[in-house]
Order: structure tokens, then sequence, then C-alpha cells
């Protein structure tokens, strides 16, 4: 997951400073998904390991 992670904040650099059009909506969809999955993560994981981080 950091692997893809960096992989498109590379892609999303060379879109902001070089040439636009370098993402695809493919990647865009990708990115969506991907950032989807990352959260649920981070939830699951702060709830089962520090719930009350998510209820202050």
């Amino acid at each position: 997951m950091i692997a893809r992670l960096d992989a498109f904040r590379k892609k999303r650099n060379i879109s902001d400073y070089e040439r636009s059009g370098a993402v695809s909506a493919q990647e865009a969809d990708e990115m969506f998904v991907l950032a989807r999955m990352l959260r649920k993560s981070v939830g699951d994981w702060l709830e089962k390991s520090h719930p009350k981080l998510l209820r202050e």
C-alpha cells in the first residue's frame, strides 16, 4: 500500500509541476479506492487499539 501511495504521489507531483494530464481517470479512481482502503484500515486499527481516540 505504501509503495502504491508513493507511486501515486510521484505521479501527482509530475502533473502538478511538469505537465497536465499525466494522471488518467483510471489512476484517479485507483487513488480514490486506495485512500478509502487506507482510511478504513486506520479506523479499524484505531477502534481496536485505541478506541478512546475516536470518542474524544
